[in-house]
């Protein structure tokens, strides 16, 4: 693919986003709630995932060797990154609320935050060590969609996790001496 069509489907990339972020994120995040809006559009992931290899298959108005390019391919390609662009948008905003909300006490949020923050990191980190490694795997045994295929496993047992997931209020314990200034109140 040539760096312009990169560059393309980068700026898709960032105009699907921002224009869910905006639009229609507020508006279905209120309704739904934040811990089911997390459970809802975290399956999107897999199904991005699962799909993402057969977009190779996608018609091409170029024979091969050449790039593959034209409207089918396109296509395929804006479809699945409109699902991952859709799930990013909406878990990861949710996931940052949710971590706030978990919290058992205002006292130790910045140490949930920090938790949280490097627990991602180190995943965002090993990913594409391991996914780089099953690409490898995959192509070794002639299974080019192996590693998209593992990922997408990997991403229905976080949906599974997420069915777990509930809404804390933030405050789910009380100092000594809270309790008294709350009766007071």
């Amino acid at each position: 693919m040539l760096p312009q069509s990169v560059g393309f489907a980068t700026a898709i990339l960032g105009v699907i986003g921002m224009l869910l972020q905006f639009t229609i994120y507020p508006s279905i995040n209120g309704r739904l709630g934040t811990a089911k809006s997390y459970q809802y559009f975290l399956s999107l992931f897999p199904l991005a995932y699962a799909f993402a290899p057969y977009i190779a298959l996608a018609p091409s108005s170029t024979p091969p060797p050449g790039q593959a390019n034209g409207p089918w391919v396109w296509f395929s390609i804006i479809v699945v990154l409109f699902l991952q662009v859709t799930a990013r948008t909406f878990t990861l905003p949710t996931s940052i609320i949710l971590l706030n909300n978990c919290s058992p006490h205002p006292s130790v949020l910045g140490t949930i935050h920090g938790i949280g923050q490097s627990v991602s990191s180190a995943f965002r980190t090993i990913g594409p060590i391991f996914s780089g490694s099953w690409y490898g795997y995959g192509l070794d045994i002639g299974m080019v969609g192996f590693a998209w295929w593992l990922i997408a496993l990997v991403s229905v047992f976080g949906c599974i996790a997420a069915i777990f997931v509930y809404e804390g209020s933030g405050h789910e314990i009380l100092l000594p001496g809270e309790e008294e200034e709350l009766t007071r109140n």
